[in-house]
């Protein structure tokens, strides 16, 4: 078996070929495009979904992308990839992405009031942090002591309730799954959670709440 290549974001390669492909269980449009970095042949798949497809466009036109689906070429141009790996039916194997050679925009307000709502449907309304009290200052000579606490009433303490898990709260459906998936998805980019959303979901294939929880689970292990 081939030795996989070392992560990194800094890999230089160039798209020159592509091909029109579709997944395997729902059947998404696609565009795969070979890139050759030092002599070597890497692929990446760019799905076309309803929530990616207009990035994944501006994607293709970055690499030059002639726009004929059947017959699909590339401008002669050297671009910057990245190389991660993850684990698939027990092996680890490489992940390459294309970002685009642009810096990402400014938030909008509306997307920013988008994103808010969706954490607040994940994990409710996060409680505002109290200020800090002022030192207790020590009390002057001959000052009167303050009342004795009336005595607590002695018993068990009581039993805590089992927690659950947010997945298991709140993923029932693909909607509820991607609002829980979003509030968690730590140091990721829209694109990069858009794609990791892609293959967690192709690999699962949720049928069901149950379904729905393990794609949560799946993103509780950082990509």
């Amino acid at each position: 078996m081939s030795q996989i290549w070392e992560e990194s974001n800094d890999y230089r390669g160039k798209p020159v070929s592509g091909r029109y492909t579709e997944s395997k269980n729902k059947g998404t449009p696609g565009m795969e495009v070979c890139f050759e970095i030092s002599g070597h042949k890497k692929h990446i798949t760019f799905w076309l979904t309803e929530k990616s497809e207009e990035r994944t466009m501006l994607l293709l036109k970055d690499l030059g992308f002639n726009g004929d689906f059947e017959n699909p070429k590339f401008a002669d141009i050297e671009v910057s990839l990245q190389c991660k790996h993850e684990e698939y039916n027990g092996k680890m194997q490489e992940r390459w992405a294309y970002w685009g050679e642009q810096q990402s925009a400014p938030l909008a307000p509306s997307a920013a009031k988008t994103l808010q709502a969706k954490f607040r449907s994940a994990v409710g309304n996060v409680p505002v942090p109290k200020p800090t009290t002022a030192p207790v200052m020590p009390k002057p000579a001959g000052a009167p002591s303050a009342p004795p606490a009336p005595p607590v009433a002695k018993g068990p303490p009581p039993r805590p309730a089992t927690p659950a898990t947010p997945a298991q709260l709140l993923a029932t459906d693909e909607a509820s799954a991607w609002a829980w998936v979003n509030a968690n998805r730590g140091k990721m980019t829209d694109d990069e959670l858009n794609a990791n959303w892609l293959t967690v979901v192709e690999n699962v294939n949720p049928k069901n709440p149950e379904g729905w929880h393990k794609v949560c689970e799946v993103f509780q292990i950082p990509f």
